[in-house]
């Protein structure tokens, strides 16, 4: 597997790095919120994890 790596030269370089993995954790978790939610074994999970999905569709 070859490795991406960039050069970050300045902090709004580093911060834009840094917001783009955050965006993608966000991407991800809205594709695997619904996964989650019927997976889930605790009904209290299911609550939490449905509280979550309502924020993300606001």
């Amino acid at each position: 597997m070859e490795e991406n790596y960039c050069t970050i030269t300045t902090l709004h370089h580093l911060l834009n790095y840094e917001v783009s993995k955050f965006t993608a954790a966000e991407i991800q978790l809205t594709h695997n919120l619904k996964e989650w939610i019927n997976q889930a074994g605790s009904l209290q999970l299911k609550t939490v994890l449905k509280r979550i999905k309502c924020l993300k569709t606001e």
